[in-house]
Protein backbone atom coordinates (compact mmCIF):
# COMPACT_ATOMS: atom_id res chain seq x y z
CA UNK A 1 0.00 0.00 0.00
CA UNK A 2 2.74 2.49 0.90
CA UNK A 3 4.21 1.97 -2.58
CA UNK A 4 1.03 3.52 -4.03
CA UNK A 5 0.30 5.95 -1.19
CA UNK A 6 0.63 8.90 -3.56
CA UNK A 7 -2.02 7.48 -5.90
CA UNK A 8 -4.35 6.64 -3.00
CA UNK A 9 -4.19 10.23 -1.71
CA UNK A 10 -4.78 11.69 -5.19
CA UNK A 11 -7.65 9.30 -5.94
CA UNK A 12 -9.34 10.11 -2.61
CA UNK A 13 -8.85 13.81 -3.31
CA UNK A 14 -10.37 13.61 -6.77
CA UNK A 15 -13.39 11.71 -5.47
CA UNK A 16 -13.90 14.41 -2.85
CA UNK A 17 -13.48 17.26 -5.34
CA UNK A 18 -16.16 15.62 -7.48
CA UNK A 19 -18.36 15.19 -4.39
CA UNK A 20 -17.87 18.82 -3.38
CA UNK A 21 -18.65 20.00 -6.88
CA UNK A 22 -21.80 17.87 -6.91
CA UNK A 23 -22.93 19.40 -3.61
CA UNK A 24 -22.21 22.85 -5.07
CA UNK A 25 -24.29 22.08 -8.15
CA UNK A 26 -27.15 20.83 -6.00
CA UNK A 27 -27.02 24.00 -3.90
CA UNK A 28 -26.89 26.17 -7.01
CA UNK A 29 -29.80 24.37 -8.61
CA UNK A 30 -31.96 24.47 -5.51
CA UNK A 31 -31.09 27.98 -4.39
CA UNK A 32 -30.43 26.64 -0.89
CA UNK A 33 -26.83 27.45 0.01
CA UNK A 34 -27.02 26.22 3.60
CA UNK A 35 -24.26 23.67 3.05
CA UNK A 36 -21.64 26.19 1.82
CA UNK A 37 -19.29 25.41 4.68
CA UNK A 38 -19.61 21.67 4.12
CA UNK A 39 -19.03 22.19 0.38
CA UNK A 40 -15.88 24.24 1.09
CA UNK A 41 -14.47 21.70 3.55
CA UNK A 42 -15.11 18.80 1.18
CA UNK A 43 -13.27 20.61 -1.61
CA UNK A 44 -10.39 22.15 0.35
CA UNK A 45 -9.63 19.81 3.25
CA UNK A 46 -10.79 16.67 1.51
CA UNK A 47 -9.91 17.33 -2.10
CA UNK A 48 -7.08 19.84 -2.32
CA UNK A 49 -5.20 18.69 0.78
CA UNK A 50 -5.40 15.05 -0.31
CA UNK A 51 -4.10 15.83 -3.78
CA UNK A 52 -1.27 17.93 -2.35
CA UNK A 53 -0.31 15.14 0.05
CA UNK A 54 -0.30 12.69 -2.85
CA UNK A 55 1.87 14.92 -5.01
CA UNK A 56 4.29 15.44 -2.11
CA UNK A 57 4.55 11.68 -1.58
CA UNK A 58 5.21 11.33 -5.31
CA UNK A 59 7.88 14.04 -5.32
CA UNK A 60 9.63 12.84 -2.16
CA UNK A 61 9.44 9.01 -2.10
CA UNK A 62 11.16 8.94 1.33
CA UNK A 63 7.91 10.31 2.78
CA UNK A 64 6.19 7.00 1.96
CA UNK A 65 8.52 4.78 4.00
CA UNK A 66 7.33 3.09 7.20
CA UNK A 67 4.11 3.06 9.15
CA UNK A 68 3.73 6.81 9.82
CA UNK A 69 2.59 7.63 6.26
CA UNK A 70 -0.10 4.95 6.54
CA UNK A 71 -1.23 6.38 9.87
CA UNK A 72 -1.40 9.80 8.22
CA UNK A 73 -3.53 8.40 5.40
CA UNK A 74 -5.89 6.65 7.82
CA UNK A 75 -6.26 9.74 10.00
CA UNK A 76 -6.84 11.95 6.98
CA UNK A 77 -9.42 9.76 5.27
CA UNK A 78 -11.33 8.92 8.45
CA UNK A 79 -11.02 12.47 9.76
CA UNK A 80 -12.33 14.08 6.59
CA UNK A 81 -15.27 11.69 6.33
CA UNK A 82 -16.21 12.10 10.01
CA UNK A 83 -15.75 15.89 9.94
CA UNK A 84 -17.80 16.32 6.77
CA UNK A 85 -20.56 14.13 8.22
CA UNK A 86 -20.72 16.38 11.27
CA UNK A 87 -20.74 19.54 9.17
CA UNK A 88 -23.48 18.15 6.94
CA UNK A 89 -25.57 17.50 10.04
CA UNK A 90 -24.83 20.91 11.59
CA UNK A 91 -25.73 22.86 8.47
CA UNK A 92 -28.61 20.55 7.59
CA UNK A 93 -31.81 19.79 9.43
CA UNK A 94 -30.10 18.23 12.50
CA UNK A 95 -28.48 21.48 13.61
CA UNK A 96 -25.80 21.73 16.28
CA UNK A 97 -26.60 18.55 18.17
CA UNK A 98 -23.93 17.06 20.46
CA UNK A 99 -23.42 14.23 17.95
CA UNK A 100 -22.96 16.59 15.00
CA UNK A 101 -20.58 18.85 16.92
CA UNK A 102 -18.66 15.83 18.18
CA UNK A 103 -18.26 14.43 14.68
CA UNK A 104 -17.05 17.75 13.32
CA UNK A 105 -14.67 18.24 16.25
CA UNK A 106 -13.19 14.76 16.34
CA UNK A 107 -12.94 14.56 12.58
CA UNK A 108 -11.10 17.86 12.31
CA UNK A 109 -8.83 16.82 15.18
CA UNK A 110 -7.91 13.63 13.30
CA UNK A 111 -7.12 15.65 10.18
CA UNK A 112 -4.96 18.04 12.21
CA UNK A 113 -3.08 15.15 13.83
CA UNK A 114 -2.47 13.75 10.37
CA UNK A 115 -1.08 17.08 9.20
CA UNK A 116 1.27 17.11 12.20
CA UNK A 117 2.50 13.65 11.22
CA UNK A 118 2.97 14.84 7.65
CA UNK A 119 4.88 17.90 8.86
CA UNK A 120 7.16 15.64 10.91
CA UNK A 121 7.71 13.34 7.92
CA UNK A 122 8.45 16.24 5.61
CA UNK A 123 10.75 18.03 8.04
CA UNK A 124 12.75 14.90 8.81
CA UNK A 125 12.89 13.32 5.34
CA UNK A 126 12.39 15.80 2.51
CA UNK A 127 15.72 17.59 2.91
CA UNK A 128 17.87 14.49 3.18
CA UNK A 129 19.94 13.88 0.11
CA UNK A 130 19.09 17.20 -1.50
CA UNK A 131 21.96 19.07 -3.11
CA UNK A 132 22.46 22.80 -2.99
CA UNK A 133 22.60 24.65 -6.27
Amino acid sequence: MSKHLDAVFVTFGLVLVLSGMTLGAIMGGSGDHGQQSTHAHINLVGGVFSILFGLAHRGWPALRVGVLPLIHLALHVAGVLVMVSGLFMIFGSAGETPLAKGLATYGSSAVMLGVLIFLFLFATRAFKGTQSA
